[in-house]
């Protein structure tokens, strides 16, 4: 080849690389959203999006299915309550995952997701880059990090911890899972250092789990791990004993009467059985076979519109605390440019303006966003929580337009069934409704109960109903349902002298208690303060130490 043959074709591949360079640099540039990468991955009870490997996430998918069967069908020790969704976003690259959640971490520690638990959506983020078994470790924890976010029973931090990480070992083969196996570096760990007395590790909470350097902080997780799987994979007596312990302490038993009681030995005792048990040379675990498991769950993939994903990271945004609803702005209205009526944007937006204090604006976005038949669950039902909230703050609560409020609320219920929260807040909309009808009320309590039985408020709800209808001995029935004598005990002393106005003001303005039970009370969902049932701040899924495969 000659001399000006090579110039010509070195010039023609340095026009070709300036043009490549030039035209493909903004799509590698553009992050999470750029347009035909983003995949989603819909099965009966997750929705995934993702930029990363879609046969990881139809793999996340099909596991997450038959452990919340697992959870759901059998409750083995946990039940899963969440009637909500849950939404996985799975980044390929983790500094894409950045600007979705607060993720400061310990030193040390590497942030592989985060979770944000509201009782009305769950999502889940995810660093997608980790191998598959450790992708779907993070799944597993996150997603159970959701369960006890939504759990209607108070479980101790030791049990929660200690209960996600024995489920993190989790696999299924065929018809076979497999739960509970020993994690290697957390046996090594408890057979080498004295733990914490078990005095004080019962006695741990979030904020003394803060405050432990990252070497107390392994040890108490390893513990709690070693201890859930002393409690619930060991003798069938000691797991009785166990779940008896943990109801007693639900029903608000302090720690040391509910152990002397159901374990019939006192914490040293414990502490050397325990140690026993860990130093055996085979730990049990638990295997259970159904031919249910080996069915393949059903999933389908498709590419995500722009549209959907601006979408979808703008409510993330909007949700995950204060401070982010300009950026959440951004996405919906990229959003909207494309489909100026996408319902997900339009609530997205309307909640982005209802927290910024636009009220009017919000309402505005509201009424699009529920025309037609295309609407969530979710868009009624946040809509009937704006009005019901505006009304009450800014304009006359005596006024408040109820009937409106429970329209909406019973059409999120009718394209959401099981979606407890909204059930939840029907309830509350006719006791705090001096108008409503009684017969009504009733019914829309007997509908709730009938997806948790269990809820100690729907009961207080439901006595106080049948004393308003003049029927004493069923408002008594109802109150000798409940698991504990001193659940809302102004509220039965109050009913039992059918002092209804008093048990009527305990029932729905009574913030503190109404927020210590979290999503089980009947009038959690509107009575929050706005604060907390807002920002649900995220929850950091953090690489452990120990116990890392």
């Amino acid at each position: 080849m000659s001399r000006h043959a090579k110039g010509r074709l070195f010039l023609f591949n340095l026009v070709l690389l300036f043009l490549v360079l030039t035209f493909a640099f903004p799509l590698l540039a553009e992050g999470p959203g750029r347009a035909g990468r983003w995949q989603e991955i819909n099965s009966p009870n997750f929705h995934i999006i993702t930029d990363s490997r879609r046969s990881a996430a139809v793999r996340v998918a099909q596991r997450l299915e038959v452990f919340r069967d697992l959870l759901t069908r059998r409750g083995y020790p946990v039940q899963q309550t969440s009637s909500a969704p849950t939404t996985i976003v799975i980044f390929h690259k983790a500094k894409d995952m950045l600007p979705y959640g607060s993720l400061e971490r310990p030193e040390g520690m590497r942030c592989v997701g985060f979770s944000l638990p509201q009782p009305w959506v769950h999502f889940l983020v995810l660093d997608g880059h980790p191998p598959h078994e450790d992708l779907l470790d993070s799944a597993l924890r996150g997603y159970m990090q959701l369960v006890f976010a939504n759990d209607s029973q108070h479980r101790p931090l030791w049990f929660r911890t200690g209960m996600t990480e024995y489920y993190r070992t989790f696999r299924l083969q065929r018809d076979t899972v497999r739960f509970g196996e020993p994690v290697e570096d957390y046996l090594l760990l408890l057979r080498t250092t004295r733990g914490l007395p078990m005095e004080s590790f019962f006695a741990i909470d979030e904020t003394a789990l803060d405050e432990m350097d990252p070497q107390q902080r392994d040890l108490y997780t390893a513990q709690s791990w070693g201890l859930v799987h002393y409690l619930f994979a060991g003798s069938s007596e000691t797991k009785l004993r166990a779940q008896a312990f943990l109801q007693a302490l639900a029903d608000g038993a302090t720690v040391e009467k509910a152990f002397a009681r159901h374990f019939e030995t006192d914490f040293a005792g414990l502490e050397e059985r325990f140690h026993d048990d860990l130093k055996s040379r085979r730990l049990a675990y638990q295997e259970m076979q159904d031919p249910e498991f080996s069915v393949r769950v059903p999933v389908s993939t498709a590419t995500l519109a722009p549209q959907d994903l601006n979408a979808e990271l703008g409510l993330l945004l909007v949700l995950s605390g204060p401070g982010r609803t300009l950026l959440a702005e951004t996405h919906f209205q990229e959003a909207l440019a494309r489909d100026p009526e996408h319902k997900l944007a339009l609530t997205g937006l309307a909640l982005a303006k209802d927290q910024d204090g636009a009220g009017v604006e919000a309402e505005r976005l509201f009424r699009r966003a529920i025309q037609g038949d295309e609407a969530s669950y979710l868009t009624p039902f946040l809509y009937a929580r704006h009005l019901e909230r505006e009304w009450r703050e800014f304009r006359d609560p005596g006024n408040a337009p109820w009937c409106e409020v429970r329209e909406l609320l019973a059409r999120s219920i009718e394209r959401r069934p099981e979606f407890f929260p909204a059930h939840l807040a029907l309830v509350s909309s006719y006791l705090e409704d001096p108008q409503s009808n009684t017969a009504a009320a009733m019914a829309a309590v007997e509908q709730a109960l009938s997806l948790r039985p269990r809820c100690s408020e729907l009961r207080l709800g439901l006595a106080l109903l049948y004393m308003q209808a003049g029927n004493r001995e069923r408002a008594e029935e109802q109150l000798a349902e409940l698991r504990s004598p001193d659940v809302h005990s102004a509220a039965r002393k109050a009913l039992a002298r059918q002092e209804l106005v008093q048990a009527r003001e305990f029932l729905v303005s009574d913030a503190r208690s109404l927020t210590e039970v979290g999503s089980s009370s009947a009038m959690a969902i509107l009575r929050t303060p706005d604060a907390k049932i807002s920002h649900e701040y995220p929850v950091l899924l953090l690489s452990p130490q120990v116990g890392a495969k």
